[in-house]
């Protein structure tokens, strides 16, 4: 449990610092981090505060910590998350690191005479924001400097085609596909050329004479997914090209799985019919092929023919990718396909969580009458998400309050009208013999006002 001086720093300190920073407290602030009573809450504190003197104690404090694991084998996730903060809110708002701020970090991350571990953090944290003219000081930093990776690695997340050559470079060498990450952030054709080079290694090496099947690459979790962030005439070119080598990963034929274009689609069907353990193919589908992030435009499954590509090979998948493929077809509204070939292969642990019978979706209305606070907003949308209409929802919901005739359950109705009804269905709110009567009038007077002021300007008057 976090300590009570955590508590008040996460639930109120920081978030008044972070709106407007007290520049006077912050030299006092760090003087008082000088107490190991104090040093940890106050660190925590200048997370995300954007005043030099906070940032410098900030990144001199990780740097310390990280010298003192280093060799340890123990890590130490605040230091790797720590300068988020400034990513996240330069991307989501645009509101960037200062340049105040920035330029304390500078002189830390250029001096290489510094402790290699300061230099580290001070890097990481002014390279969070990106800003005009940082390509220019990135460039600057040579190859016998120990913190050009790093510096690469900020030069190609700016778009600096100067960097492609050194990047082509850690491809030939990289072993993990730790760099290979970059390509979802940018992408040229020089780097097309290099994964069509790495796949051609990569299948190579994987038929190997005597073996049954085409053995794995550890990198296969990142080129897979460099190819399905390919256009759809360029991943499958590759992807046939090497299939021999490729046929008996997960990754590839999620990925073709992921296109499914007719050569694709036979690919797989061959696959499996050559496979001696053909579940092993489909092992984390919804991981491999509903997840990718190319250039922040594909988010998982967005067309039918993806599901319906994957109809034939059903059997072959974990409940949590069926209920996966439930929940996708949910959320796009192909209720039809998702009723035909899903509802009936959900599991009994995923049945009982959604609401595919009057039964379950009456069993949760019985819970909320028990909860202090009942969610009933949640129950509204994941029954509209399983492809109920909102008469179905509402009228079910008027029929079981009409049973109870209570004035929390009036209330749970009441909520949920609020939440998402519309006028017409004010009307349900009259159920007669609700006890107390006075309460349920109040309940419904309620209602009827909070659904008209929130309709007012909606199509749906």
């Amino acid at each position: 449990m976090p300590s009570p001086r955590i508590r008040v720093v996460e639930f109120g300190v920081r978030w008044a610092f972070q709106r407007k920073v007290p520049e006077t407290a912050i030299p006092y602030l760090v003087e008082r981090a000088k107490s190991d009573d104090l040093k940890w809450p106050i660190t925590f504190l200048f997370e995300g505060i954007d005043q030099p003197d906070a940032i410098e104690f900030l990144v001199r404090e990780i740097a310390r910590r990280d010298a003192e694991l280093e060799g340890t084998g123990k890590f130490w996730p605040f230091s790797s998350r720590a300068a988020d903060d400034f990513k996240r809110r330069q991307e989501e708002t645009g509101r960037a690191m200062s340049d105040r701020t920035r330029s304390r970090l500078l002189p830390l991350w250029r001096n290489q005479s510094e402790d290699k571990h300061l230099r580290e953090q001070a890097l990481r944290f002014w390279s969070a924001t990106k800003n005009q003219g940082d390509l220019e000081v990135l460039r600057s930093v040579t190859e016998s400097d120990a913190l050009f990776d790093q510096v690469l690695w900020q030069r190609v997340r700016r778009r600096d085609h100067t960097a492609i050559s050194a990047l082509l470079e850690k491809f030939r060498t990289d072993r993990t596909g730790y760099w290979w990450q970059l390509g979802r952030e940018y992408w040229t054709d020089e780097m097309t050329e290099a994964l069509d080079a790495d796949l051609a290694r990569r299948a190579k090496s994987a038929l190997s004479p005597g073996e049954p099947e085409p053995k794995g690459d550890e990198r296969d979790w990142i080129l897979s997914e460099m190819v399905m962030n390919l256009p759809a005439g360029q991943a499958e070119t590759i992807l046939l090209r090497y299939w021999p080598g490729l046929r008996g990963s997960d990754y590839y034929v999620a990925a073709a799985l992921f296109f499914a274009s007719p050569a694709l689609l036979s690919a797989v069907a061959d696959a499996v019919q050559q496979s001696s353990a053909p579940q092993s193919l489909f092992k984390y589908l919804s991981m491999r092929a509903g997840r990718t992030r190319g250039n922040g435009k594909r988010t998982g499954f967005y067309q039918v023919k993806q599901i319906e590509a994957i109809l034939p090979y059903l059997d072959y998948l974990s409940d949590s990718d069926i209920h996966h493929l439930w929940d996708t077809c949910n959320k796009h509204g192909w209720y039809s396909l998702r009723r035909q070939h899903l509802d009936g292969r959900l599991s009994e642990q995923w049945r009982g969580r959604e609401y595919l019978s009057d039964e379950k979706a009456v069993e949760a209305l019985d819970d909320a009458l028990k909860q202090t606070i009942p969610w009933i907003d949640h129950w509204v949308d994941r029954c509209l998400e399983s492809g109920w209409s909102r008469d179905q929802i509402f009228d079910l919901a008027a029929r079981w309050c009409a049973e109870k005739k209570t004035a929390p359950a009036l209330e749970i109705l009441g909520s949920a009208l609020i939440h998402a009804g519309v006028r017409t269905h004010v009307s349900l709110m009259a159920i007669e013999g609700v006890l107390p009567m006075e309460e349920a009038e109040a309940i419904r007077s309620d209602t009827a006002y909070a659904v008209m002021r929130r309709t007012l300007l909606s199509r749906y008057v």
